[in-house]
């Protein structure tokens, strides 16, 4: 879905470093949902990674960025779709989007919302116990 309206490009796979890596179930939710394996990366420190090979692109030291990812970036393991649960997560997509459409109008009228003072009356109730304290 979050591909939805976007031009179409040719994704061999999903690659992810951090923190969420470490969870097994994640990494396998991602890769089933996209139909697509997951690659984790090898290095826990994506950003600078990522940081060296713009600016050894920016360097000369590779003609594109695309280049610099070829020759930097390491996967240490690969998470493959299990068509079964892709098929289960599609199922359960559906439903959500069904019931999202419904509940939207909703939803935005909740976050429209503005809480009203408190009128005089109710300063006149007993306070609860815990302000005798």
């Amino acid at each position: 879905d979050a591909r939805e309206g976007a031009p179409p490009s040719p994704a061999d796979g999903l690659y992810m470093a951090g923190g969420a890596t470490r969870s097994d179930l994640f990494l396998q939710m991602h890769a089933d949902c996209a139909g697509l394996p997951v690659y984790i990366g090898k290095t826990a420190e994506a950003v600078l990674l990522g940081g060296a090979i713009l600016a050894a692109t920016c360097g000369g030291v590779f003609e594109t960025v695309s280049d610099g990812v070829k020759a930097m970036v390491q996967s240490s393991r690969v998470v493959h779709p299990d068509p079964v649960s892709a098929v289960t997560y599609e199922r359960i997509f559906r439903r959500f989007s069904s019931i999202a459409s419904i509940v939207a109008p909703l939803s935005h009228r909740l976050t429209r919302w503005k809480p009203q003072p408190v009128s005089s009356e109710r300063s006149s109730l007993p306070s609860p116990a815990c302000d005798k304290i």
